[in-house]
């Protein structure tokens, strides 16, 4: 974990080293550490709609900060578009906030437009 943290203080602005340290730090099932390095991704590179949509996510398995999540995860729709696994983020806050009759046409959505088929 401290060569983690060590690189991540050296990588100041290196988005490709920082992502890397955020998939650690999800493995290592340290949420806080990889939600503020999501926060720094964002900072460094605002259009990146991979890290804002992770962050979105992360918000929303933390529980917390939902209002934060749904604007990251509005801002990745805008920008990329309906993507299956930006839809399944948008309902998966919605699921998390208990507002399950909100989220069902997001993931409803999502499912319809994804590649992956079950057969």
């Amino acid at each position: 974990m401290q060569i983690v943290e060590e690189g991540v203080t050296a990588a100041a602005d290196d988005v490709t080293l920082l992502l890397a340290a955020v998939e650690w730090y999800t493995k290592c099932h340290a949420s806080s550490d990889a939600i503020d390095l999501l926060h720094r991704v964002i900072k460094v590179q605002p259009a990146n709609v991979v890290a804002a949509n992770n962050l979105a996510m992360l918000l929303a398995d933390e529980r917390r900060e939902f209002d934060q999540a749904l604007g990251h995860i509005d801002k990745v729709l805008k920008r990329a578009g309906p993507a299956p696994e930006f839809l399944d983020t948008k309902g998966w806050i919605l699921v998390q906030m208990n507002r399950a009759p909100e989220a069902l046409p997001w993931l409803t959505k999502a499912a319809e437009r994804s590649t992956f088929n079950v057969h």
